[in-house]
Parts: C-alpha cells; sequence; structure tokens
C-alpha cells in the first residue's frame, strides 16, 4: 500500500486504543496527525543516493528501511515531556504514535528515484544523507492545520504538533536507509553518481 492518510489513521487509533487511550477526541486526533504527517511526507521530501556500477542511465525504485519504534519512542517520549505532556499519558501517547507511525511507515512507503550517471548498478543513501528536504516546521505548520481542521485546538494542538513534528522528522533523517538496485542501460564503462527521488 503507498502512504494514504486513511491507513495511519486506522493505525494510530488501533495502538492508542491498545495503549489506554480512549475517548471521543481519539478519532479527531488521530485523523489529524495522520492527514499532517502523509501531507508532509509526500511534499517536498527527497531520496538522495550515492550511485555506483556502469554507465547510463536508470531508476530504483524501493522502500525506505531503518525506521523503528526502539528509536523514536525515546524521542518522541522527550518531546513530548518538553511540551507538557507528563506521567502516563505521555508514555502510552508516544509508545502508540511511534508504533502506529513506524508500522504505517515501512509497509507503505515507496521511493522512485533517478539515476542519470550509471545505468545498473547499487543505489545506496545512507542514515543522515537518505532524505533531504524534510524539517519541523515544515511538518508543524501542516499539522496545525491538519490538527485544527479535526477539532483539535488550543495549547493542546500547538504543544502535540510541536512534540511530533520535533521527533518524526530528525529520527527519519538520522534512520532512513535505501538500499536498491538501479535497473537502465548498461555499459561496458564503470560509473558513479548520484541519484535523486521521491516518494510515492
Amino acid at each position: 500500500m503507498p502512504l494514504e492518510d486513511t491507513a495511519l489513521e486506522a493505525e494510530l487509533i488501533s495502538q492508542m486504543s491498545a495503549n489506554g487511550l480512549l475517548g471521543s477526541y481519539i478519532p479527531n486526533l488521530a485523523k489529524g496527525l495522520a492527514e499532517g504527517i502523509t501531507i508532509n511526507l509526500l511534499a517536498d521530501n527527497i531520496v538522495n543516493t550515492i550511485d555506483a556500477g556502469v554507465l547510463g542511465g536508470g531508476t530504483s525504485t524501493g522502500p525506505i528501511i531503518g525506521v523503528n519504534p526502539g528509536t523514536l519512542t525515546p524521542l518522541l517520549i522527550t518531546t513530548m515531556t518538553q511540551n507538557g505532556f507528563l506521567g502516563t499519558f505521555c508514555t502510552n501517547m508516544a509508545t502508540a504514535i511511534s508504533e502506529a507511525f513506524c508500522k504505517w511507515f515501512l509497509a507503505g512507503n515507496l521511493a522512485l528515484c533517478q539515476h542519470t550517471s550509471v545505468g545498473t548498478g547499487i543505489a545506496v543513501g545512507a542514515a543522515g544523507f537518505c532524505i533531504s528536504g524534510l524539517n519541523p516546521d515544515a511538518m508543524f505548520g501542516i499539522l496545525m492545520g491538519t490538527l485544527s481542521a479535526n477539532g483539535i485546538l488550543g495549547e493542546f494542538e500547538s504543544n502535540m504538533a510541536t512534540a511530533v513534528s520535533d521527533a518524526i522528522v530528525p529520527n527519519l533523517i538520522e534512520t532512513a536507509l535505501y538500499i536498491q538496485p538501479i535497473q537502465g542501460s548498461t555499459s561496458p564503462i564503470p560509473s558513479a553518481g548520484v541519484g535523486i527521488g521521491k516518494f510515492f
């Protein structure tokens, strides 16, 4: 499945329920978070690779890997605590969001990259280099809009948008990996280059 907000919304509701987070606001919160995160990831974010192989031009398609709740959850607990979410609510909400995001992202993300100087070979997007164009301010702005549109307002809205964007963005940048074969025109001449692509 591609990166669809409805799939993330369903996963968020499921994880929140599993972590004891119930009540009438949960569906709206899940919908607002899902819409904002999905819009941001599909907007301007670029997948970067370093390529090696033979001269030509090709493409690669595959998922980003490396994202996991083991690294995201502690970061999310920290950003939520910094934004006034305390106690069991903080831990349970951070766990739910982290588990839902990672499961959804790893199940649905695909990136298509163009490789202008390598026809066949391997494309490697290393952690810390793989994704560019993603920043917490952009995600925060989008989340403020989608949370507001779903009735999540006031200080809770701003604090939640800040906590989520300040955790997911750096974690994704630092842990994301892309390793895929390049397929295209062939040549006997060795070549190296860079690739660029987007989620779809």
